[in-house]
């Protein structure tokens, strides 16, 4: 069956999504995430989430039930391996294949990481993009600790924010 396909399932992909139905496209979306999870807000993951004060939970943009109720398939956990234009298909790392009439591409963006050889030698080295990044991260921030931020990005700068407020040096 001919779908619309959205790869990404952040806030551009969730963005798309949301406003064809406000809009009134009737045929099915599919909609593909490599997360385990909903779509949810970033902005409060180096922020509140991190602090604690912000439950998982209001993170999702909306419940499973909206997808649902807008016929618009969800697939979490759904690594796009390849895309063949030609036929209009898209290939996932589990092999399972999806054909398509239109595609949109929302995939964000990535973490540099450090160059190899020096983040194997590196113990306690973590990257903030998702709401994983951020569970692995808190533990971390107890007053007293030191931490080395590299990147002054939003992101960068959030978490050292909030690191000055856990009392971090």
């Amino acid at each position: 069956m001919k779908q619309m396909i959205i790869v990404g399932g952040g806030q551009a992909g969730f963005s798309i999504v949301e406003n064809l139905k406000f809009l009134g496209y009737k045929q099915k979306l599919l909609l593909l995430t490599e997360e385990e999870t909903a779509p949810y807000q970033r902005p409060p993951l180096s922020k509140k989430f991190l602090l604690g004060e912000f439950p998982k939970d209001r993170l999702y943009f909306k419940p499973f039930q909206f997808y649902e109720s807008k016929n618009i398939q969800l697939e979490v956990s759904s690594k796009v391996e390849s895309i063949n234009r030609y036929e209009k298909k898209v290939i996932l790392e589990n092999k399972k294949v999806y054909d398509y009439e239109k595609l949109f591409l929302a995939t964000g963006s990535r973490a540099r990481h450090l160059s190899i050889g020096i983040s194997e030698n590196l113990s306690r080295v973590y990257t903030l993009r998702n709401i994983k990044d951020v569970e692995k991260i808190r533990p971390e921030f107890a007053s007293g600790k030191k931490l080395v931020i590299v990147g002054g990005g939003y992101i960068g700068l959030e978490t050292a924010a909030i690191a000055i407020k856990r009392g971090l040096e």
